[in-house]
């Protein structure tokens, strides 16, 4: 179960993180309007993505679903933050073809532009944000992929052991059988000489 909560959080965070990406690429050459469609496509499936990783959380255990929870919540930000600043990105442009078509009045024009530079300034910070958001996610899944890898080490190291400990039992136990049977020979041995002297007391009284 926990391998298909990683799944669908591969997923979600990949979706994101192009999202994002092309997001940041609005501002450099190419056509907007398909940049604009791509980064929903994105955010759409990152949010079918988020949603299938919550329905299985919530049928997940306990502990599984107390480790996961946390991570959940900050997808959920992250995903709101970036859809936001998709909506802000779709204001500034609205904002840009209007200041185009204000040629009669600077005034206006420039102050349509000043609230372009400071929604551009704040949309970079909620891109930062979400870009180290993302990387923290990533040293915590690598971290957590490390300490997954130590405690298979671990449990090899705990099977080597047990491999070990059932070889020196196996040779106990064929220490103990060879005795087993050395004392099941002598025993006989000794029945045999009882017998052998009860024999020759009888023949020496019968004589």
């Amino acid at each position: 179960m926990s391998e298909l909560l990683k799944s669908y959080e591969t997923d979600f965070s990949r979706f994101l993180a192009n999202a994002n990406k092309k997001i940041s690429a609005l501002s450099g050459p190419g056509n907007p309007d398909s940049i604009f469609k791509d980064v929903k496509s994105d955010l759409m499936e990152a949010d079918k993505s988020l949603k299938q990783f919550e329905n299985e959380l919530r049928a997940s255990p306990p502990n599984i679903a107390t480790q996961y929870q946390q991570r959940l919540k900050r997808h959920q930000e992250n995903l709101s933050q970036l859809k936001r600043t998709l909506a802000g990105e779709e204001q500034r442009r609205q904002r840009r073809d209007l200041v185009g078509g204000v040629d009669d009045d600077p005034r206006e024009r420039l102050l349509a532009a000043n609230e372009i530079l400071q929604d551009t300034g704040e949309s970079l910070d909620r891109t930062l944000k979400v870009g180290l958001e993302s990387e923290q996610m990533a040293n915590d899944t690598l971290n957590e992929l490390k300490r997954q890898r130590g405690q298979i080490i671990g449990i090899n190291e705990k099977v080597n052991d047990v491999g070990t400990n059932v070889n020196s039992a196996n040779r106990v136990i064929g220490r103990m059988d060879r005795r087993r049977i050395w004392m099941k020979l002598m025993m006989l041995i000794t029945i045999v000489l009882l017998l052998i002297a009860n024999a020759v007391v009888l023949y020496i009284k019968l004589r």
